[in-house]
């Protein structure tokens, strides 16, 4: 049996260091994620960090689906996260909020992500062709998501001894 199409949202967001972020209402502090060398998904407890081709790259338009099994198709990379509140969306890294639609999830849950992405060659190739033509910055990322039994294992970056001083000055400013 196949799996179905349930739902998608899409948005042109924001590139910086590299990557846009993917996170669930639910993230209840700054996501962390551990980027490894090589790896496009970065996952972390309720968000993810995808990773684009190219350097030049400022923007990418991104579509998040959802599925309820596994789509066909062919595999690139992947990582599983898991999302305490099924309210998820895309925004630059240091993006106050939301630069894509809301895609809403079946349930809050663990999901296995799919990322499928192109044009950074063409973005490279441009860049290099045409080095004023910021208009040519744009990479597509298509996301699949669906739910999995499998454990998340996000992979969080220690906090600099800087980050524990902000976290407990948040702290401190919340309990106010």
């Amino acid at each position: 049996m196949s799996a179905s199409f349930l739902r998608s949202a899409d948005g042109l967001v924001g590139i910086e260091y590299g990557h846009f972020l993917v996170e669930s209402r639910g993230l209840t502090e700054p996501p962390r994620p551990a980027f490894e060398d090589g790896k496009v998904l970065s996952p972390v407890d309720d968000a993810f960090a995808v990773g684009v081709v190219s350097s030049f790259t400022r923007h990418a338009l991104v579509q998040i689906e959802s599925w309820d099994g596994e789509p066909e198709g062919e595999v690139t990379e992947e990582c599983v996260v898991h999302f305490s509140d099924a309210s998820i969306a895309a925004r630059a890294v240091m993006a106050p909020g939301p630069e894509s639609g809301t895609l809403e999830l079946p349930a809050p849950g663990t999901y296995r992500v799919r990322v499928h992405r192109w044009g950074g060659d063409q973005v490279d190739h441009l860049m290099r062709t045409y080095p004023d033509a910021p208009i040519h910055r744009v990479e597509h990322v298509v996301l699949r998501l669906w739910p999995t039994d499998e454990p998340a294992q996000p992979r969080e970056a220690p906090l600099t001894e800087l980050g524990e001083q902000h976290r407990a000055l948040g702290s401190w400013l919340t309990s106010r």
